[in-house]
């Protein structure tokens, strides 16, 4: 998965309450770190590997690392959600912030349930673009994060039909602060 906790992706994806994250959260704890652990040996062992060989290598381990999680996840989302979130359990990098915002926000449940449909067009759109960049079909970085934000854009303008003004605002606040708090927590040079 390479940038993110699966419990925060499948957590944010879903529109999760805090009850509900934490319940993913202890279900996915051992295979987050089964995770780490492949990733580090790979890391380690990647050294003497061509780019290819690294990128499959990294691509076995995603999909090991899906398997698992949706093996941890049954009984604890339901199967409706569970097959909404599986194609991401392995390889959905978090972009995060907006999703991760708007989880926290204190909203009914029949709000949740309509924004799933938005967090999971965004979480496919924000993984498609990521595949044909990687895959050189991209072009520049700058090309990418020009993409990333139209997606953005179209993303908070759909969810803005969803969620009322002041809910907008308080989902405005929350990203800020979500992205000051990542700034603080990012290692100096």
């Amino acid at each position: 998965m390479g940038g993110g906790r699966i419990s925060d992706t499948v957590s944010d994806i879903l529109v999760l309450d805090k009850a509900q994250s934490d319940k993913v959260t202890q279900a996915l704890e051992k295979v987050q770190a089964s995770q780490q652990e492949k990733f580090q040996a790979s890391m380690q062992g990647g050294q003497n590997m061509s780019r290819e060989e690294r990128r499959a290598a990294m691509e076995k381990i995603s999909a090991e690392v899906g398997v698992e999680a949706k093996a941890a996840l049954k009984g604890v989302i339901s199967d409706g959600e569970l097959d909404l979130v599986a194609p991401f359990l392995g390889t959905f990098r978090g972009r995060g912030l907006e999703m991760r915002a708007l989880r926290q926000l204190d909203l009914k449940a029949e709000e949740r349930t309509k924004l799933r449909t938005e967090t999971v067009a965004f979480a496919k759109a924000s993984a498609d673009l990521r595949s044909q960049m990687g895959q050189g079909g991209g072009g520049q970085p700058s090309d990418f994060q020009e993409k990333m934000q139209a997606l953005n854009k179209d993303f908070m303008d759909k969810v803005g039909k969803v969620i009322s003004a002041d809910q907008v605002k308080a989902w405005q606040t929350k990203i800020e602060d979500l992205r000051k708090e990542m700034e603080q927590n990012r290692p100096q040079r």
